[in-house]
């Protein structure tokens, strides 16, 4: 025994959730490495080629200058105190400015007055403005392969929005400067009638002092001034000129002090109209001095046009594979049909050689190949369970010629699989028009094959023992004639055929042609337990598929399972006059896809 089925089983059949979760997700995962792998040639391709443009493209372009000219918008730097709506109006005014930048008349200005005249559409291209809101800085950019012609028309362009604000004359600012110089004046008089009042209000307390002292002296007793009995002519003199020059001080005081309050006046409105902001002003922050290289970000524009390939060939692959529904994956197979998957048969070198030395489950059989069709066995026989002795048909879901050196492949494996577990096999070759399997066995001629034993209905087959493997037995195909050929839609002598077959072994294997091209394939399924279907890969689209497999269940057929292959025959040729080709391909072709008349089924 070459292998144990418990575990194959239990990994197979056991464990639906989790399991199925897992499997799901890496059989979307191989989908995308197996596309990937498929069209790498397409993607590598498309990246080098973007990548290479764009490396040509940009190493060819001649060099180029910036220059840049910062202008402030709104309020001044030099604004006292500007507020927040003079802020916001002069960041919305700087959008306005940058939109002038590319108007016909602004370019024509700026042009004027360059000394190298340029084209308006060159000089459109060579201008462009980077603007904050927040900040008021509008920016000019100026860009040209003349590092001077750069730096003249980035400092003609500021000097031109400059002309067509309000700030072109400097109005403002002058007047700002003349209101400056009236405070600074008013300022020299408001100390001046400070100090003067100063000097004013000292004299008058001067004089009440004087005035005090006249009383005390002439009226020692503290009697009134006024009274003519006691104050001399002389005091009275003294005193009324004292208080004549009090009121003249007072006078002259309360002009002062007016003159004061309405300098301080004037003073207070002045300083508010300097208080006021212009919001639309333009101030050269710093003009071009001199232009910089631009960098061309050669590399970073050779990556970003390799990823831009990348992805454009990704989607071309991915559309690409969204409307070719060919299968390509076991997971596609086995989901189109509808059936559990038996295995899987990796690409594989073959030995060279006759006979068993082209099945790879004799000629390898320690190879992982060959454990992937002793597994395909393990599924089967779990599914016959105690139904044996049990006849299985293997058919191919390909073309027509290629289609039946895949079924002789699958089954002489299958055969051999069967008989390493310890079964008895027949295999039977019935693909007449291209007899695989007799050839392989060199068995034509030898005795009477299955078309024969078709014709005269008899129940006796000759049967060819395998010497190299003691279990299986052969029935070749047998000779073809079209009498032969008419025999092979005979369902009673085929019933019989295989209910005889079913006592020489356990396991009957039979090698049938493609299953939707030859009328007699579907009269054998019909006499068979089970179908086991083969496919390669890329060979087969789901709708092609989903029909075949809708003809064999309308007839009821029951399909054990698919076995997908991702190799090419190596027994016979595809093409019509390979080994065996003995049909004629104009002669039958399928049955109409539906169900077939009563005489085909069991």
């Amino acid at each position: 025994m070459y292998f144990c089925t418990k575990p194959i089983l239990k990994r197979e059949f056991g464990g639906a959730g989790y399991n199925s979760q897992i499997g799901d997700i890496a059989m979307d995962l191989s989908k995308i490495l197996s596309l990937i792998y498929r069209y790498l040639w397409l993607l590598v391709g498309a990246a080098l080629v973007a990548g290479i443009i764009t490396f040509y493209q940009i190493d060819r372009q001649p060099s180029a200058y910036q220059a840049t000219t910062h202008l402030l918008i709104g309020p001044g730097l030099d604004s006292p105190s500007p507020d927040i709506n003079s802020l916001k109006i002069g960041g919305q005014l700087g959008q306005t400015y940058a939109e002038v930048l590319s108007t016909a008349s602004f370019l024509e200005t700026v042009n004027n007055k360059l000394s190298q005249k340029v084209n308006l559409t060159v000089l459109d291209d060579a201008i462009s403005s980077r603007q904050s809101i927040e900040t008021r800085l509008l920016t000019i950019i100026v860009e040209s392969p003349d590092p001077e012609q750069a730096v003249a028309i980035a400092n003609a362009a500021a000097q031109t929005l400059l002309e067509m604000s309000p700030s072109k004359d400097n109005t403002f600012t002058t007047l700002r400067a003349q209101m400056s110089e009236q405070v600074s004046q008013l300022q020299q008089v408001v100390n001046e009638s400070q100090a003067r009042i100063k000097e004013l209000e000292a004299q008058l307390v001067t004089l009440k002092d004087a005035q005090g002292a006249l009383i005390v002296n002439n009226n020692p007793n503290q009697e009134s001034l006024s009274d003519p009995q006691v104050s001399s002519p002389t005091s009275l003199e003294a005193a009324k000129f004292n208080l004549d020059q009090q009121n003249l001080v007072v006078r002259e005081l309360g002009e002062e002090r007016s003159r004061l309050s309405e300098t301080i006046r004037t003073m207070a409105a002045i300083y508010q109209s300097l208080l006021d902001t212009n919001t639309n002003e333009i101030e050269i922050i710093q003009p071009a001095i001199i232009a910089t290289q631009i960098d061309k970000q050669l590399w970073l524009r050779v990556i970003s046009s390799v990823i831009a390939g990348l992805i454009f060939a990704l989607i071309i692959t991915f559309m690409a594979e969204y409307f070719d529904d060919r299968l390509r994956l076991p997971g596609d197979l086995s989901r189109a049909v509808g059936v559990p998957l038996l295995s899987v048969i990796d690409k594989h070198t073959s030995k060279e050689g006759n006979g068993l030395e082209g099945l790879v489950t004799y000629a390898q059989p320690n190879s992982d190949v060959a454990n992937r069709y002793r597994e395909g066995v393990a599924k089967l026989l779990f599914m016959i369970g105690e139904s044996v002795p049990y006849t299985l048909l293997v058919s191919s879901l390909g073309s027509k010629n290629g289609g039946e050196a895949d079924a002789a492949v699958a089954a002489g494996n299958l055969a051999v699989a069967f008989a390493q577990a310890g079964y008895k096999v027949v295999l039977v070759d019935a693909q007449v028009g291209h007899p695989a399997l007799t050839a392989l066995f060199k068995a034509e001629n030898k005795q009477e094959g299955l078309t024969d034993l078709m014709v005269t209905g008899s129940t006796a087959p000759q049967l060819l023992p395998i010497q190299q493997v003691p279990g299986i037995r052969l029935l070749p195909a047998g000779s073809f004639t079209e009498k032969n050929s008419r025999a092979m839609l005979n369902p009673a002598n085929a019933a019989a055929l295989f209910d005889r077959l079913q006592k020489e072994a356990d396991i009957v294997l039979v090698a049938g042609s493609a299953i939707s091209h030859f009328a007699e394939n579907l009269l054998l399924a019909s006499q068979v337990d089970s179908v086991v279907l083969v496919a390669r890969q890329a060979t087969l689209k789901s709708k092609e598929v989903s029909a075949v497999v809708e003809n064999l269940r309308l007839m009821k057929i029951n399909i054990a399972g698919v076995i997908f292959d991702y190799n090419s025959s190596p027994l016979i040729s595809t093409e019509d006059d390979g080994i065996g080709s003995r049909r004629d391909n104009t002669s039958r072709e399928a049955l109409p896809q539906g169900p077939l008349s009563e005489q085909t089924k069991r």
